[in-house]
């Protein structure tokens, strides 16, 4: 589950924590919610958020903050939109999804990541965990996304962000940052090419990897499991399969630029690999 939530899916641990949540959600149905009741009671979801906030030090490095939304999540106070949502869904980010690219988007600095392998995109990752939060990096991604509208985004994301990492949203719904220089402009809009060019790739991949952990378990017991049957029950958007791509396969070649693009995506959910 420490894998999962920081975000190093070139780990196998980080699969199994994957198929830890799916299954929690496929035997108990909506288990954030149970947690919260056990856990929290009759209190509000304001002072939940305060008393989860309050067990994290003042000033959130990233590893925090990984480790607070999902901790938030798991105890039914963020994304509860999205997270067991299993009805038909547009492309969506919530607060997880985001924060999963805004880890992507922290190693490009170094290297193209489509040049690198899952664990050594996984090795860049853990030497920022430790770290401050970029919150201006973070508005920034936020506010592109929004501009190109190519996702829809989760309603907690923008309040949570603004709150537990700093920042004003502006009447438009857009975080007051500084006018971009063009070369941030360049990086950010090569950065968003590359999610939208490797989603399908990656829910390719997490189905194939979860598909060997149950064929193994399956060995394992003595049970016997058709080709291809394979299900994700449980896997909705806002999941932490969505938008995050860590570990995608390697690309070969430039990226095409968002204009005429021929590999835009279709109408499905990006954040959902059943609807790949």
């Amino acid at each position: 589950m420490m894998a999962r939530n920081l975000n190093l899916p070139s780990s196998m641990f980080y699969m199994i924590g994957v198929e830890y949540d799916q299954t929690l959600g496929r035997h108990i149905g909506n288990p954030e919610q149970v947690n919260r009741q056990r856990i929290h009671g009759d209190a509000s979801t304001q002072e939940i958020h305060d008393k989860i906030r309050d067990s994290y030090p003042a000033e959130l490095t990233n590893r925090d903050l990984f480790l607070m939304t999902n901790q938030m999540r798991d105890e039914g106070v963020l994304d509860t939109g999205s997270v067991r949502n299993t009805g038909p869904s547009g492309r969506y980010m919530d607060t997880l999804a985001f924060i999963k690219n805004y880890a992507r988007s922290s190693i490009m600095e170094y290297n193209d990541p489509r040049r690198m392998s899952p664990a050594e995109r996984d090795r860049l990752w853990i030497a920022n965990l430790g770290k401050s939060i970029n919150i201006h990096e973070l508005q920034c991604i936020y506010n592109i996304w929004k501009e190109r509208g190519r996702v829809e985004i989760g309603q907690d994301t923008a309040p949570f962000l603004a709150k537990y990492t700093g920042g004003e949203l502006g009447a438009d719904g857009y975080f007051k940052v500084n006018a971009p220089s063009s070369g941030d402009v360049e990086f950010y809009t090569n950065f968003h090419n590359v999610m939208f060019a490797e989603f399908d790739e990656y829910d390719a991949l997490i189905t194939s990897r979860m598909a060997e952990i149950d064929a193994a378990y399956n060995l394992k017991v003595g049970t016997a499991t058709a080709a291809g049957d394979f299900t994700t029950a449980g896997v909705t958007a806002g999941a932490e399969e969505n938008l995050a791509v860590e570990e995608a396969a390697e690309m070969d070649g430039n990226m095409e630029s968002e204009e005429g693009s021929s590999s835009e995506p279709d109408t499905t959910s990006e954040a959902n690999p059943q609807a790949a």
